[in-house]
């Protein structure tokens, strides 16, 4: 998609896997099974949605940069499906007192998403891959809400560092700035959403820096609570994105 198609359309809520140069990603309209061919796909090619051709140039216009001094950045999605997606199939597991999860025995990435794609796999997960709100995180996890500007050299440590959880990145800078600098750095980058005041609005009770993984107390339902206000988070921060570029 070109840029000022993008404009033209309210695309708050575009889904960039469509940018990817694979037929079977673009083509494929079942939001679950299009993240993990992506998926498949980039662990062989070197297109990425967030640093795609169309997310360079909004970056561009947003923050009224050169393409030199997007050299000084990385692309980075801010919320992750997959992190988020693998906890809550596993409490579903809990739910059913089933352990279908982990009989499969798989610990690489890349043959876990082709069983995930397997019929039978996805009809065992049914409730939760036709839930509207998994769905949906799906689309919106590789929109333009969801994508941002990191210092380089930092998306490749949040993850190990933070989980990967954007509500954990926002109080690791909050610790390293100035109250009046780092609400100024949310404004910026339009994440006024995930704060309130300067606090950083948790994704849920006692999530910090030091407590970083998502409880196992927690049962399937809770989890798509805490997809559902990721959700709000992602199209919120969309919109006020687009309406800036417009």
């Amino acid at each position: 998609m070109k840029l000022e198609d993008f404009l033209g359309n309210e695309s708050y809520n575009y889904d960039f896997k469509n940018e990817s140069p694979t037929d079977r990603v673009k083509n494929e309209e079942n939001a679950i099974k299009k993240f993990f061919k992506f998926k498949l796909d980039s662990s062989q090619s070197s297109f990425d949605c967030d640093c795609c051709e169309l997310a360079k140039e909004i970056y561009v216009k947003l923050w009224n940069l050169s393409a030199k001094d997007l050299n000084f950045y990385d692309c980075d999605t801010m919320n992750s499906f997959y992190r988020i997606y693998r906890l809550l199939l596993i409490s579903y597991d809990n739910y059913l007192k089933d352990d279908y999860w982990n009989k499969a025995g798989i610990v690489d990435y890349h043959t876990r998403y082709k069983w995930l794609l397997k019929e039978e796999v996805y009809e065992h997960y049914k409730k939760i891959n036709e839930n509207e709100s998994v769905k949906k995180f799906a689309k919106l996890t590789h929109s333009i809400g969801n994508f941002t500007l990191v210092p380089k050299g930092f998306n490749i440590e949040r993850n190990t560092l933070l989980d990967d959880y954007w509500d954990l990145t926002l109080q690791y800078f909050k610790d390293f700035l100035e109250e009046n600098t780092f609400v100024s750095f949310a404004e910026k980058y339009y994440y006024e959403d995930y704060i309130d005041g300067s606090n950083v609005n948790f994704y849920w009770k006692d999530h910090s820096l030091i407590k970083k993984a998502l409880p196992t107390y927690l049962s399937y339902e809770n989890i798509i609570s805490i997809i559902e206000k990721i959700n709000d988070l992602i199209e919120a921060r969309g919109k006020k994105l687009l309406y800036r570029l417009k």
